[in-house]
């Protein structure tokens, strides 16, 4: 700052030889040591009243606040200035020095930079909650909320930067309700300058080299909070530090808070009475907040871990969104994530589509992959998987089923459940077929009014994985789809037969392959199924070897084999071929501590035989605290 402006400076101070420097119109004295000098005082408090000046001018004695361009802060250790009211101005530098000397987030600050100030109060006032006990005196701030008042403390609603804006809006149009309560304020709180305090050597040496110097200049901001001035000379160097903190900590700094100066400040001021509470606002709308969920969120505001009902979570998740609390919102997020289970899959995933929460949707997408067969399908919860939800589900490579025509019944499940909204426990398989088999056979359930819009989800089946002659009647049947899907998959199969075994029909194995899912729970040692493809034996095995170690592989066997199921033979085809060309992938994947592991091979071509070691694939070892583990495999017979 050039001259001039300290000359400026220095003209509204009236230099005492028993008080020192003098503000008018505040009180505030630096308490100069009498026969000092003051050209080495104002050499030494330049820094810092340039920038008391530069927020605050005394004229007449009366407090009159400055232009907002010259209300600004330095920040960080480079002497660099920034401006906190106005928009940001493309000061790069600036700006990331000001967030690493804060401690906030760059990109955050870049795409709103008006919140930069909400947050820094929040520092402030959480930084000075830490290990303290809760307040126990009376509230100050009253919510009024869904027909209900709710009693605050001002520390614990700056938590929440919803009631922050609030809060500091009510408090910057110097309004309360009902009455403008701000302008009954003291002026001790109003006014600059309520407490100042000296350190020296006590013999009146300013400049001394041994001994360093000190001025605190205490300036209110609100009832709770103050911005405090350091000046510190020291061998001949002056250093300004500013800082906020709660007059519970000026006793701690050294700044008595029942000093002569602000006694004199009060001296004129008759006392006042209690200061009524301010009164605050806030209307929601969403229907998912609920006063207990409310209450509950606002609870959190006074003891950081305190219990959520599952019951309630997502009521409570509501109300942190709306209150923009933050840390309670990702606990919430986190309860959700551990807590899926299919009565709660669709409230919980359509809270994550509301809220753009995409760990939470991912979550639930990924629970869903595993758990629509072997267990969601098995409930009533089923029906209300969301239609978009289901469709994602079933393009994923990572989805889990036993065989392609459990997934189809699963699929057939849910349409059923759709149209028959009084249904309320799961019907026999039966049941469903009798139901599409009722409909007129003119056309196809698919290519009616009712069933057009579901023709992407049964685009997703892969049909030509239902090999079973039983199975493919039951498609024929039940009149679902239509004749030239049908016609397509039974040409399939009579040119596979045909070339022993040869899948030309399909090429990628990520979309295209045959699927066959074991779920290796806690009571298994050992798990197997047998697979009968176009007269070729396969058997797919999970072996347990201890409490972490599995290992998942597939092996070719003979139908004459001691222990082969007859059934998968007595009626239907049986290959010759000593070697059978097979590409494949085996797949594990579990879930633990909320997160999901994946073990898998690569893509491997393979001729298998009946003899060791070409009878048996590659074996994924997989070690794992998790349970259930899915374990699936692909294949398909290329053209050998």
């Amino acid at each position: 700052m050039d001259n001039m402006v300290h000359d400026k400076v220095f003209q509204t101070l009236s230099l005492k030889p028993s008080m020192g420097a003098y503000i008018p119109g505040t009180g505030v004295s630096s308490a100069l040591p009498q026969g000092s000098s003051p050209r080495p005082f104002k050499k030494m408090l330049q820094p810092g009243l340039a920038w008391l000046m530069d927020n605050h001018t005394y004229i007449s004695g009366s407090l009159m606040r400055h232009r907002a361009r010259l209300e600004r802060r330095m920040v960080g250790s480079t002497n660099r200035w920034r401006f906190p009211r106005e928009a940001f101005n493309g000061d790069l530098l600036g700006l990331s020095q000001m967030c690493k000397a804060l401690n906030v987030d760059f990109e955050e600050i870049l795409k709103n930079p008006d919140r930069s100030c909400i947050s820094q109060i929040q520092k402030i006032f959480l930084g000075n909650l830490k290990n303290k006990t809760i307040q126990s005196g009376e509230a100050d701030v009253i919510l009024t909320c869904l027909g209900s008042k709710w009693e605050l403390h001002q520390p614990q609603l700056f938590q929440s930067e919803t009631l922050a804006k609030l809060f500091l809006m009510a408090l910057a149009q110097g309004t309360t309700s009902p009455t403008k309560e701000l302008e009954r304020l003291p002026r001790a709180w109003t006014e600059p300058g309520a407490v100042s305090t000296v350190r020296g050597d006590g013999k009146g040496r300013l400049n001394s080299p041994a001994f360093p110097t000190e001025w605190m200049f205490v300036l209110p901001l609100c009832s709770v909070a103050f911005v405090v001035c350091r000046v510190t000379s020291f061998l001949g160097s002056c250093f300004v530090s500013f800082f906020i903190t709660q007059n519970l900590e000026l006793g701690r700094l050294g700044v008595p808070i029942e000093s002569p100066h602000s006694a004199h400040l009060r001296g004129n001021v008759k006392e006042r009475p209690p200061i009524k509470k301010m009164i605050i606002s806030l209307k929601i709308n969403d229907p998912l907040v609920t006063k207990v969920a409310f209450a509950t969120a606002l609870k959190n505001l006074y003891l950081s871990k305190a219990e959520i009902n599952m019951n309630d979570v997502l009521g409570v998740l509501a109300s942190a969104h709306i209150l923009q609390f933050g840390s309670l919102f990702q606990r919430c997020v986190a309860m959700m994530m551990n807590g899926l289970m299919p009565s709660t899959i669709k409230d919980f995933y359509l809270a994550g589509c509301k809220y753009k929460e995409e760990p939470l949707t991912t979550a639930c997408e990924k629970w869903l992959e595993m758990n629509l067969v072997p267990l969601v399908g098995t409930q009533i919860h089923l029906r209300k998987i969301p239609q978009e939800l289901l469709h994602k589900v079933l393009r994923s490579p990572r989805l889990f089923t036993f065989n392609e025509f459990h997934l189809l019944k699963t699929l057939l499940l849910w349409v059923f459940l759709q149209l028959n909204h009084k249904i309320q426990t799961v019907p026999v398989h039966e049941t469903v077929l009798a139901f599409f088999k009722s409909f007129p056979k003119k056309h196809s359930f698919l290519d009616q009014d009712a069933g057009q819009s579901l023709v992407p989800l049964f685009l997703c089946l892969r049909l030509h994985g239902i090999i079973k002659g039983k199975n493919l009647e039951e498609l024929r049947h039940i009149n679902f789809f239509p004749e030239s899907w049908l016609i397509r998959v039974t040409a399939n199969h009579y040119h596979a037969l045909e070339n022993g075994g040869d899948m030309v029909h399909v090429k990628d194995l990520a979309t295209q392959a045959m699927r066959f899912g074991l779920l290796f729970s806690q009571e298994y040692t050992t798990h197997s199924e047998m697979i009968a493809i176009y007269g070729f034996f396969f058997e797919i095995k999970g072996i347990k070897h201890d409490t972490t170690s599995y290992t998942f592989y597939m092996q070719r066997v003979k139908h004459t084999d001691l222990g082969f199921p007859s059934l998968l033979y007595e009626h239907g085809p049986v290959s010759l071929r000593t070697e059978r060309l097979v590409k494949y992938e085996i797949r594990a994947q579990t879930l633990v501590d909320g997160k999901w592991q994946e073990f898998r091979t690569n893509q491997i071509t393979q001729k298998f035989g009946f003899i060791k070691p070409s009878c048996k694939s590659h074996a994924l070892k997989v070690q794992t605290v998790g349970i259930p583990i899915y374990a699936s495999f692909s294949f398909i017979f290329p053209t050998s």
